[in-house]
């Protein structure tokens, strides 16, 4: 019986916790290697607000013109870009900074909801000098999720 009462108390706390205007976001991150998708673990995840950051969103604009394709030159100015965003993450404050854990995934909670978000994830890689992905997010009440998109679908769609 005591146990019920407790759980009871429980339920009802984080019901207050996370109530109607409180949101919370899961996630995970997504990569492609071998034509398999994975999840990377250990990559940082910063949730920012891009009102407050827009040093950051000019940033992600600029490398979205810049994204090499072929045998462009435009490889100077991409990483070049990189440096600065890295740059531009330290020197922030995010709403929320965590790294995913062993399965890639990795969780927000007590945000605001109806509150738009900027999900940027970056890790240091030996073979990729620009690992990072991004997405932009309006929170909803309650639970939301999200996928961090490292390869943007692209490799393990063609096999």
């Amino acid at each position: 019986m005591r146990l019920a009462q407790i759980l009871l108390l429980v339920q009802v706390l984080l019901t207050i916790a996370h109530g109607q205007d409180r949101s919370f976001l899961v996630g995970e991150t997504q990569d492609c290697f071998a034509g398999k998708i994975i999840h990377p673990a250990k990559v940082d995840i910063f949730l920012l607000d891009p009102v407050k950051s827009p040093e950051i969103v000019r940033i992600l604009d600029d490398m979205e013109k810049q994204v090499p394709k072929g045998n462009d030159q435009n490889v100077d100015a991409f990483f070049a870009s990189y440096q600065r965003l890295t740059s531009a993450t330290r020197k922030t404050k995010p709403l929320g900074h965590i790294r995913s854990n062993e399965t890639g995934g990795f969780a927000f909670h007590t945000l605001k909801d109806g509150m738009t978000v900027l999900l940027l994830g970056m890790a240091e890689r030996e073979d990729e000098p620009a690992y990072y992905a991004y997405l932009r997010l309006k929170l909803q009440p309650g639970k939301n999720s999200a996928t961090l998109d490292f390869d943007q679908g692209n490799a393990c769609k063609s096999h």
